[in-house]
């Protein structure tokens, strides 16, 4: 079965928890250019409705082109580029959507810094593909590598 889904903004990244989808980041008027936290909503299809998620900031500056995924009840937001340096980060953070105060948790580092990248779980891995080091996430500085995290050593390793 197909369901249309309406966001409210442009997304920069879909997430789904069990039946729940995590539309994360993007544009919108009720989020500031600076200092808020990446604005998340999520979507229960069983009711058809969707609601707002508060969380607290779980990056040091503000970021753009991170990466997102879920993975045991939290949601990891991996690399982006700093607002500020306008450089890709290495920092992958967790928060834990199932604790009331969503706070943030920094895990190990990727091992290079990484924007516009891709993520995705699979069989209790994480992986990181791609992505490029600057602002220009579109070349020079694209990158060919996978990484894989693992939450049981807590590190993450190229493939």
């Amino acid at each position: 079965m197909f369901v249309t889904i309406f966001l409210s903004v442009l997304r920069l990244g879909l997430v789904r928890a069990k039946e729940i989808l995590y539309a994360v980041g993007g544009i919108s008027e009720v989020v500031s250019p600076h200092g808020d936290p990446p604005f998340i909503e999520q979507y229960n299809p069983p009711m058809n409705s969707w609601k707002t998620v508060k969380m607290v900031q779980p990056f040091s500056v503000d970021r753009d082109h991170y990466g997102t995924a879920f993975l045991s009840g939290c949601l990891l937001f991996t690399g982006g580029i700093d607002s500020v340096s306008e450089w890709a980060k290495r920092e992958v953070i967790r928060v834990n959507i199932g604790n009331t105060s969503l706070t943030p948790t920094t895990l190990s580092s990727m091992l290079v810094p990484r924007a516009g990248h891709c993520v995705v779980t699979s069989e209790h891995f994480v992986y990181v593909i791609g992505g490029a080091q600057t602002q220009n996430i579109e070349a020079p500085l694209g990158m060919n590598t996978v990484e894989r995290y693992n939450p049981r050593t807590g590190r993450l390793l190229f493939v």
